[in-house]
């Protein structure tokens, strides 16, 4: 798990994201990296860039529904099939998805419903106002 001093880089991306459509997106899986809108290319540097590779972010999105923006990675040490998982830089907070341990909150969700049955459930842990993990299942 990023400490807040590793988050601290992400944040002006974060706010860049935050200033464009619900659609923006940067995505790190792909070479060339991928920019939605294209015009997205040209406000983040290639430092910033860097920095979210050394954090090991996949996927960085708007994302109303958890209200900010995230960043994807497969490195905070929650490997469940099925999810996205990262950090959220909260913009709109919902604190009804807040929950104070990750893990266990979406263990004791999955143990309340049948094993042939999706779970579909998003959680934030609060870290320091305004990042969070979330977990998203689907």
């Amino acid at each position: 798990m990023l400490t807040l001093k590793q988050l601290k880089p992400l944040e002006t991306i974060a706010l860049v994201m935050k200033a464009q459509n619900a659609d923006a997106m940067i995505d790190l899986r792909d070479q060339p990296i991928r920019f939605v809108p294209e015009s997205l290319r040209d406000l983040v540097s290639s430092h910033e860039v860097g920095a979210l590779k050394a954090a090991n972010i996949q996927f960085v999105a708007n994302d109303p529904s958890l209200g900010g923006v995230l960043f994807e990675t497969e490195t905070i040490g929650i490997a469940i099939s099925g999810t996205s998982k990262g950090y959220l830089y909260e913009v709109q907070p919902q604190v009804n998805l807040h929950v104070a341990d990750i893990a266990s909150a979406f263990e004791e969700r999955k143990a309340s419903i049948g094993s042939d049955t999706s779970l579909n459930v998003q959680l934030l842990q609060v870290l320091e106002s305004p990042w969070a993990l979330y977990l998203e299942s689907y």
